[in-house]
């Protein structure tokens, strides 16, 4: 398994992601590459902003 940083923007802001990928298919990877994600929503935790 390879570990992979992702950094994503969305509305000016940006954010990290940390996944894991099978070497295999990382090996093809340069950094800049666009990558898909799917999140599993039964996995996702949101938190309002604090004020």
């Amino acid at each position: 398994m390879t570990g992979l940083r992702l950094v994503v923007e969305t509305d000016g802001e940006t954010g990290q992601h940390h996944a894991d990928q099978p070497s295999r298919r990382a090996a093809t990877l340069v950094p800049g590459d666009p990558v898909m994600i799917r999140v599993d929503p039964a996995h996702v935790s949101a938190f309002a902003p604090e004020s």
